[in-house]
């Protein structure tokens, strides 16, 4: 326990360890200087014990008293020791260690001669009141940008404190040396992030340095955690989009399936962070780096859905911190230009159907995209006569423009179709997308009873015979027929090779139709098949071998086909095939019951 006073006393003893009643006293006191953190001791030696009154005395000497390692009073002499008698007497200074402690050490011994004994020394040591140094110092609150509350626990009510701070590379001050409080708030500034740059929390240190009138007398610190607020986030500067590239060029849109759109990103760290990576998505886009940069650029694959489509931007920083953005863009609706429906006819002049007219007709339904009036669509009939085996390469230009018109009625304007030949038409559609269709179709020749052709090898019934490609002879029949029995094909197995049985089945896929024929007059309702279908039909089982049962003439140089007709009695062993496959399956069903 820590004393400001106190006092000891030297014993003596006989050689049976009897103690003699005359010895040596040593008094102290002391008293402090907060300034100079010093003590200042005041001291007296007396003598003490013996018997009798202040003139009754021993003989003593030599005396020697040492304070803190200083001798305060010596004497080697023999001298007369009275009773109660002050030997002497004195003050020192006591400098205190610098957080204010001091331990007081003393001795005294003594000869004191009533039987001529020479005392021990003995020992002495005490704490002495610790003297205010530096106050000590706690913070509370650890964002930035946020008051935090610097408490200061004095130790001197009157003590004034400066503060000051280190975080990083960066200091500054919060008060001056003459600030009396005992707390004040201080807002550490966001820029302090940039020491950062790689966290989200650091840690800085606050000095509190103590004054008494204007004297240092200690510092001490304290160790704070700084938070980087959670709104620090990079930063997006910009997210833009551009068309990269589009069908047709140049018309500001974006079409589905023709175009492709680029996303460019200017980015930035904050207070000193670094973006690390980066992840844009969005329709058929999907971009990711962990390349350190301030600007990204990604485009897409070919857009395949229209409407509006968005994209997301996510960019992490060095911190860890993300920040995300959403744009958007519109895609514009498209699909190939299409014929969807055509007729064509001899006609008059003035387009009305005439079966001996030498003019032609042109009866189309269209469906395109018009694109806001930026898709230019052209529409071109191409003919021959059905013996030739190209087709002209001037051709009569149906539209060619950008209107919403998908309906057209198109006479050609001198009536060169003599009624004694067929004619073939391709007709084709494009746009300014690059994209195209065609379709075929045909006109046949004036109705008259019988004809043939001059090579004999061709006979046509209702038309005009036209002249097999192949020379191989041809038969036409224009007209509605009507038979009195039913045609008997040849079947004799003496008339067939390489007979296998049948192994394909078409049947369920077949899609009859109604339909009304176009050079009838009748305006009849008729029942059957498309031979395009049919031939499509048997591709996709994997029948891509020449069959009997579709038909057509086809170019020599460009492979187109036209004229297709359909062989109805070649399906009917199919039918049977799948009935006789049918009844077995109700056979077996029948076993089970």
């Amino acid at each position: 326990m820590a004393v400001s006073s106190g006092a000891f006393e030297t014993s003596v003893y006989d050689a049976a360890g009897n103690q003699y009643p005359n010895r040596i006293r040593v008094e102290w006191s002391s008293s402090q200087s907060v300034a100079n953190n010093t003590s200042t001791i005041y001291w007296t030696v007396k003598s003490a014990g013996g018997t009798g009154n202040s003139y009754h005395y021993v003989m003593a000497g030599p005396v020697t008293v040492s304070i803190a390692g200083t001798t305060v009073y010596s004497r080697a002499d023999r001298f007369e020791m009275h009773v109660g008698a002050t030997l002497g007497s004195g003050s020192f200074t006591l400098t205190h260690n610098q957080a204010g402690n001091a331990i007081l050490t003393a001795w005294a011994e003594a000869a004191i001669y009533t039987y001529a004994v020479s005392s021990t020394r003995y020992g002495y040591s005490v704490d002495l009141p610790t003297i205010p140094r530096a106050s000590s110092v706690s913070v509370s609150g650890t964002t930035m940008g946020s008051p935090v509350t610097i408490q200061i626990s004095k130790a001197v009510s009157s003590f004034t404190h400066s503060l000051t701070w280190y975080f990083g590379g960066k200091s500054g001050t919060i008060t001056n040396w003459d600030f009396t409080g005992s707390s004040v708030n201080w807002t550490p500034p966001i820029s302090l992030a940039s020491e950062i740059a790689n966290s989200t929390s650091g840690t800085g240190t606050i000095y509190c340095t103590t004054y008494n009138g204007g004297s240092n007398i200690g510092q001490k610190s304290v160790n704070f955690t700084l938070n980087v607020p959670s709104n620090i986030v990079p930063s997006i500067n910009s997210f833009t989009s551009s068309i990269a590239s589009t069908r047709p060029s140049g018309c500001g849109m974006y079409i589905k399936n023709n175009s492709t759109v680029r996303w460019n990103a200017s980015v930035s760290g904050v207070y000193g962070s670094t973006i690390k990576k980066c992840v844009i998505s969005g329709a058929n886009l999907s971009y990711e780096t962990t390349a350190s940069s301030n600007s990204y650029s990604a485009t897409s694959s070919t857009l395949t859905t229209c409407g509006n489509k968005t994209y997301t931007i996510t960019i992490t920083d060095s911190r860890g911190r993300t920040a995300s953005r959403t744009e958007s863009i519109y895609v514009t609706d498209y699909n190939s230009p299409l014929i969807t429906s055509y007729n064509s006819f001899r006609s008059d002049a003035n387009g009305n159907i005439n079966g001996s007219g030498t003019y032609v007709t042109h009866k189309i339904t269209t469906s395109f995209y018009t694109l806001n009036g930026k898709n230019k669509i052209k529409i071109a009939a191409y003919s021959k006569k059905g013996t030739d085996t190209t087709y002209s390469s001037n051709a009569a230009i149906i539209k060619d423009d950008s209107t919403n018109q998908v309906q057209y009625t198109y006479t050609y304007p001198s009536g060169s179709f003599p009624v004694d030949s067929t004619y073939d038409f391709k007709i084709t559609i494009s746009d300014s997308v690059g994209v195209s269709y065609t379709a075929y179709t045909h006109v046949g020749t004036k109705n008259i009873p019988l004809n043939m052709s001059n090579d004999n090898n061709s006979i046509a019934i209702g038309g005009f015979a036209q002249k097999s490609k192949n020379n191989t002879g041809r038969f036409d029949c224009f007209w509605e027929t009507h038979l009195p029995s039913e045609p008997i094909i040849g079947s004799d197995r003496k008339l067939k090779t390489d007979i296998e049985n049948i192994d394909i089945d078409i049947i369920d896929l077949l899609h009859p139709v109604k339909y009304r024929l176009i050079n009838e007059s009748s305006g009849a309702i008729h029942y059957g098949l498309i031979a395009q279908d049919v031939e499509d039909i048997l591709s996709s089982v994997g029948v891509n071998y020449k069959t009997g049962i579709v038909h057509y003439d086809e170019d020599d140089k460009t492979n187109e086909r036209s004229n297709y007709a359909l062989a109805y009695g070649e399906i009917i062993p199919l039918l049977v095939k799948k009935c006789q496959e049918l009844q077995q399956e109700i056979n077996e069903l029948k076993k089970k019951q």
